[in-house]
């Protein structure tokens, strides 16, 4: 299971937002089939998830094909808006079960998120994000990075932090309405 010690958002207000790590395929075939993840609301109250004060009581996650500098974008190893595709999606509504920290698996479907096989093409990179609702944090483990350079410059004698997944504050439609957008 993953390690959780913190909850991270892009900023401190309750705009929603996209996060989530970079895989690279090398021998294409498998299939994408799920999701782990956990999010946190920052509330220390015991209490559900589906008590959360936003409009949707669900996340949707993405899994994003990413082929740098098709589409018109730059080739520069910056994930612009352009240069992703929907590959396939994952929704998951909060229950009276679900509360902070814990995690959620949510079962891969096609791009639309009804039930299908996602399979994974060969010598290629692929973006997995969760779609954040508004004031709700995605948990992680804020110690460590399997990122040699974000954990070099977190142990700086000035820690900088360097995440090592990109982030877009917005939803994904919002990220996807302009191409010309980046993912940080």
């Amino acid at each position: 299971n993953p390690t959780i010690t913190n909850g991270l958002r892009f900023g401190s207000g309750t705009s929603s937002f996209i996060w989530g790590p970079l895989f690279y395929v090398t021998k294409g075939g498998y299939r994408a089939q799920s999701l782990r993840y956990a999010i946190n609301d920052n509330d220390t109250s015991k209490h559900s998830l589906d008590q959360i004060t936003v409009a949707d009581k669900n996340t949707i996650s993405y899994l994003l094909k990413w082929v740098d500098g098709s589409n018109g974008g730059a080739t520069d190893n910056i994930i612009q808006a352009a240069e992703v595709e929907i590959k396939g999606a994952s929704i998951y509504t909060f229950t009276s079960a679900d509360s902070n920290n814990r995690l959620f698996t949510s079962i891969m479907g096609d791009k639309d998120g009804k039930a299908g096989i996602v399979t994974l093409d060969a010598n290629s990179w692929y973006w997995v994000v969760v779609d954040m609702p508004g004031p709700t944090f995605l948990s992680s483990d804020d110690s460590y990075s399997y990122f040699t350079r974000a954990l070099a410059a977190d142990n700086l004698s000035t820690s900088v932090k360097d995440y090592a997944t990109p982030m877009f504050l917005g939803s994904l439609s919002t990220f996807t309405d302009n191409g010309s957008q980046n993912a940080n």
